[in-house]
């Protein structure tokens, strides 16, 4: 095991992908495991289901629509399977890479750095989740959030966290808040508008609350902000997961990248498939559309 930061890496999506490919056999297979209970009701069917399956079947129009009915379900479950496999090897053969380079840095500590993205305006930090990696700010010619405010007359510098060595691996999040993030703060001698995104945003709250005397605003995108449990009985499923996870934790003081995916994954089990199905659709010469795409599923 080594603390060295991965080098280049080659295209794996989606991660985990068998547990993505699992998600769609189970979803053909239970779509055409139901068909021998189509045409005697099944009870547990909700109105709208009813409704959505007799207008489907006036659809099919002509004689043998009881027939034809099972034939459009195992057509459609083929189609989108195609797809989904389409859109998979279309997004892991294809060539686009990060091409930019990383502006100056004005601090570092461990692994993390604050990028100076130059301009002459008021002075914005921002602080990106520590799932993601900072470069969804800065991702390519054209689509860099952090050049274009650059340009539009501001200061940008952007925290990236950097890979987690030996002492992040043991950090908390007081480590993060009061420690490393703090420390980034106070490298910079003007006050500044506090910009933190996803998860960023509650790191950068908590400074705020310690720091306000170093801040001129204080900034949120895309930052979780309502933690109610709409379904608590879901929230209480996953929460008893979380000791299946110490073992995985165990090997590196971090959660491996496909244990987390997987966790986003079970919010919409279904939904990566659809946007692998989408890319696949897409003009691949389109360097534009890929990368927009890009951005939008990490």
């Amino acid at each position: 095991m080594t603390d060295a930061p991965p080098g280049p890496l080659q295209r794996r999506g989606p991660r985990p992908l068998l547990l993505h490919l699992t998600l769609a056999m189970l979803k053909s297979s239970a779509s055409l495991a139901a068909l021998p209970s189509l045409s005697r009701g099944w009870p547990s069917w909700s109105e709208a289901a009813v409704q959505q399956a007799e207008a489907i079947m006036a659809g099919l129009r002509g004689h043998g629509r009881d027939a034809a009915f099972p034939e459009a379900v195992f057509a459609e479950a083929a189609r989108q399977d195609a797809e989904l496999i389409a859109g998979i090897a279309a997004y892991r053969r294809h060539p686009w890479h990060r091409d930019l380079s990383d502006p100056p840095a004005i601090w570092n500590e461990g692994g993390s750095r604050l990028l100076d993205f130059g301009g002459s305006g008021p002075t914005i930090l921002f602080v990106p989740s520590l799932v993601n990696r900072a470069t969804v700010l800065d991702l390519a010619p054209g689509r860099s959030m952090m050049r274009f405010l650059a340009s539009a007359g501001l200061r940008p510098l952007l925290l990236d966290w950097g890979w987690p060595g030996e002492v992040e691996r043991r950090f908390s999040l007081t480590d993060y808040i009061a420690g490393r993030l703090e420390r980034a703060l106070t490298a910079v001698p003007e006050r500044v508008v506090l910009a933190g995104y996803c998860m960023g945003g509650l790191l950068c709250t908590a400074l705020a609350e310690r720091r306000p005397e170093r801040l001129s605003g204080l900034a949120l995108l895309a930052t979780p902000w309502d933690f109610h449990a709409s379904d608590p009985t879901r929230a209480q499923a996953l929460a008893a997961l979380l000791p299946l996870l110490e073992p995985a934790m165990a090997f590196g003081n971090a959660l491996p990248i496909d244990a987390l995916q997987m966790l986003f994954a079970m919010l919409d089990p279904f939904g990566v498939a659809q946007k692998y199905r989408a890319f696949g659709r897409l003009d691949q010469a389109s360097r534009g559309r890929s990368c927009s795409w890009r951005w939008r599923i990490g």
